[in-house]
């Protein structure tokens, strides 16, 4: 995946394998794919890619491997490594907040409902999948203002769309067309009460896969990288987000990460 994202997520029914078996398979499709291991959360900075694979894989729970992603990983290799040990949910938000879910089974795609192991509502998850969501709001850019970060939501209290499209113009003036949207992107956070966010949610639940949507990637990404710092130095400096990312994932050491990238 290239475009910009919200969310991305894999979730693998692993059966009776573990997180350790599924993941050297990952590896080992990542290298076939002449990708190179690296370590960005090391003392050292990460080598400059075009591509990569950015994952950082959960404890299994109840029988499903949920896989976090940045949302530019390139997931083919991962995608049909893990559909060969059991069906592979692939879940996105997309930039314009639009969720889609693609099922894949020994590498190819199949059908969501039909390949779901053990207990789960069919019915709920069909019903779910025939309800087309298309984002909502139109605070900025088609985006509802709960989706915006909460100091940012307060700057644009009682302003009206253009206002706020000027406001969002303003925080990332400066910078090129591609990192403008980049970061307008980054400003827009999902809200998982509502719209694309709630279901989402509720077809993993249906799904049996769980309300597992959380803590995302960049929050898990920021939270290890914090634990890692304070294990080499113990009272190191705290920058801004890092305790709120360690608050919202305590546990972040608990994931395996998964590091490739890709040079041509």
């Amino acid at each position: 995946m290239s475009e910009l994202a919200h969310f991305v997520s894999v979730y693998i029914a692993v059966g009776p394998a573990s997180r350790d078996v599924v993941l050297a398979d990952v590896a080992a499709a990542l290298d076939a794919a002449e990708g190179r291991a690296y370590d960005p959360f090391g003392l050292m900075p990460a080598p400059a890619f075009t591509r990569a694979v950015k994952l950082l894989a959960a404890p299994v729970h109840n029988g499903w491997l949920r896989l976090a992603s940045a949302p530019d990983s390139r997931l083919d290799p991962v995608l049909d490594a893990t559909s060969r040990h059991g069906l592979t949910v692939h879940a996105v938000i997309d930039a314009e907040l639009v969720p889609r879910i693609t099922a894949y089974r020994n590498g190819s795609i199949v059908d969501l409902a039909g390949g779901l192991p053990g207990a789960f509502d069919r019915a709920r998850v069909n019903a779910l999948l025939a309800v087309p969501i298309t984002g909502h709001g139109s605070a900025f850019g088609g985006v509802s203002s709960a989706a915006l970060p909460p100091d940012v939501r307060a700057m644009s209290s009682g302003l009206g769309s253009r206002q706020v499209e000027r406001l969002m113009h303003t925080m990332t003036a400066g910078m090129g067309r591609g990192n403008r949207d980049s970061a307008q992107s980054a400003l827009v956070t999902v809200d998982w009460d509502a719209g694309a966010g709630r279901w989402m949610r509720d077809v993993l639940i249906a799904c049996g896969i769980g309300d597992h949507v959380l803590p995302d990637y960049a929050t898990l990404s920021t939270a290890y990288r914090v634990f890692k710092r304070l294990e080499r130095r113990p009272g190191a400096t705290l920058y801004p987000g890092d305790s709120e990312a360690t608050a919202a994932a305590p546990n972040a050491l608990d994931y395996a990460p998964v590091y490739y990238g890709w040079k041509g």
